[in-house]
């Protein structure tokens, strides 16, 4: 526990049997559940997994690929089950630093957030091993997403890095949640809907040798029109709550 909190950490995984094993030994102690979501990998992920003897990791394998944000709404489940105070995510890639879960924790907890997440753009000197056609796609869907959901303070939507609180899982209908790498964007979405309390903390980036599922050119059209959608869902629900307001 942290603080008198019940912590998890929820991992999604597809073909990480490079890393994957790295990512949960490194994870501080006072943890008191990891879930990894073995999402269908076609490698040697899940027999890594079945090597990795700790009682407080917890690995669920789906039967087909779902996508990364199917992957981790199935952690959400779980944590939600289980009645975890705080639900922390993270990449299985080892581009997350797990010496900055500790003061996260701390700044959703003083803060009494609903949502934090990660921003790299707030360490801009770990920015310079990213690759460049992923910066440009950064950017521009940091603009997109700030439009579409209304956090105009928070940057860097795909982000990864993050925490969630008990309380704001319990409002949010996990089914609906977009199940592949739109996700991050979406969320944002969904939290905007509840007014939750969502708010930046500085991470650093790290990148190592493995290639990103993300192609920026490939992604731009699929998320503009996942972002169209998520700000004509918000518009329309401001609507309605003036409508209420000016009804009532």
């Amino acid at each position: 526990m942290y603080k008198n909190k019940k912590i998890a950490v929820v991992i999604p995984a597809y073909n990480e049997e490079v890393l994957i094993k790295s990512t949960v030994l490194t994870l501080p102690s006072f943890i008191d559940k990891i879930i990894v979501i073995n999402d269908a990998s076609l490698d040697k992920t899940k027999a890594v997994l079945d090597k990795i003897k700790i009682k407080k990791l917890k690995v669920i394998s789906h039967k087909e690929n779902k996508g990364v944000g199917s992957a981790i709404t199935t952690g959400y489940k779980y944590s939600l089950k289980n009645n975890i105070d705080y639900t922390v995510v993270i990449g299985a890639d080892g581009q997350m630093e797990p010496k900055e879960l500790k003061p996260m924790l701390d700044f959703i907890i003083k803060k009494d957030l609903d949502y934090v997440k990660g921003n790299r753009f707030l360490k801009p000197w770990t920015l310079k091993d990213m690759p460049i056609a992923r910066l440009l796609g950064s950017l521009f869907l940091n603009l997109m997403t700030k439009v579409a959901t209304g956090y105009y303070f928070i940057g860097d939507p795909q982000s990864g890095y993050t925490i969630i609180s008990l309380s704001t899982l319990k409002k949010l209908k996990l089914d609906d949640i977009y199940p592949r790498y739109g996700y991050p964007n979406d969320m944002l979405g969904k939290l905007s809907k509840i007014n939750a309390k969502v708010k930046d903390f500085p991470i650093s980036a790290i990148y190592k040798d493995e290639e990103s599922g993300l192609k920026p050119l490939k992604i731009i059209i699929p998320y503009t029109k996942l972002l169209l959608k998520i700000y004509k869902e918000r518009k329309g629900l401001w609507l309605l709550r003036k409508n209420q307001i000016f009804l009532f």
